[in-house]
């Protein structure tokens, strides 16, 4: 069976596009999704890393997410992330 989970990509989507425009609009689609692949086991460390940068600008799904998140590369991140959810929440922003 491991070999199966294998032959998914990381992010569980194929990223190797051949037009820069196809490109472009998948890295859209997995930035907005970041938070919540960060939840998935075993991502390779650079994939988390470029998930955790780009869930930053969702801090409210980070907020909700990370209790789910196996992993964290950069230990700031979650704080970081649900302080500004607080103050997003507080303004109405």
């Amino acid at each position: 069976m491991k070999g199966d989970a294998d032959a998914f990509p990381p992010c569980l989507i194929q990223e190797d596009w051949e037009t820069e425009s196809e490109r472009q609009l998948c890295d859209r689609y997995l930035s907005r999704l970041a938070p919540r692949l960060l939840m998935l086991p075993g991502l390779p460390r650079s994939v988390r890393q470029r998930l955790e940068t780009a869930a930053r600008q969702y801090a409210l799904d980070v907020e909700r997410f990370h209790p789910l998140y196996p992993e964290v590369v950069d230990p700031e991140f979650i704080p970081a992330a649900r302080v500004e959810a607080r103050l997003r929440r507080a303004t109405g922003v």
